[in-house]
């Protein structure tokens, strides 16, 4: 990213959800999403356990937090590849951020199920809000608390992907207004 703050209407949130914290296991992408900044616009995808996840973790309790079981994954969820492609087409020509580090990892095992490199990169929205001028960890973190708890509020549901970075896209949008950049 620039120096100074990408236009909002140039930014991309995106969200995923995972069978299991890194940190739990060998965990893969299990739906994702990502809301367009200046359109709002929205697209969500449900992703088909691939056949060389078959051995990896699946947490029941992160199945549970999700409401999503493998069986209705199996059933309802794209194949790897169809999802990749419309992401990329949903994305294309913007910059995309999330929250999590994790989805970088969960961007480049969708890439590897589907049998390409990752179509685009995946930025820290941290790093957007610094460039919004916030400085500093405490100023960071609690003004994006303060975001956070507003954005919740109109964005309840958690542990789903569309809701997640649609709050996550609240977020960026709350903290560029009060810093005079919307």
């Amino acid at each position: 990213m620039a120096d100074r703050p990408p236009p909002l209407d140039r930014l991309v949130n995106l969200d995923f959800e995972a069978s299991c914290y890194p940190s739990d296991g060998r965990s893969f992408p299990i739906e994702v999403a990502a809301v367009r900044l200046a359109d709002d616009a929205a697209r969500a995808w449900l992703i088909r356990p691939h056949a060389k996840w078959a051995t990896w973790t699946w947490d029941e309790a992160a199945a549970a937090v999700h409401g999503l079981t493998r069986e209705q994954l199996a059933r309802d969820g794209l194949p790897a590849a169809q999802v990749l492609a419309e992401l990329a087409a949903f994305v294309a020509g913007l910059t995309v951020v999330s929250d999590s580090e994790s989805d970088a990892g969960w961007l480049d095992t969708l890439s590897g199920a589907a049998g390409v490199p990752p179509p685009f990169a995946i930025g820290s929205s941290a790093h957007v809000l610094k460039l919004l001028g916030i400085t500093g960890q405490t100023q960071a973190d609690e003004t994006w608390q303060r975001a956070d708890a507003v954005a919740r509020a109109h964005h309840p549901q958690a542990h789903r992907a569309e809701p997640d970075a649609r709050r996550g896209a609240e977020i960026i949008r709350l903290v560029a207004r009060w810093n005079g950049f919307a």
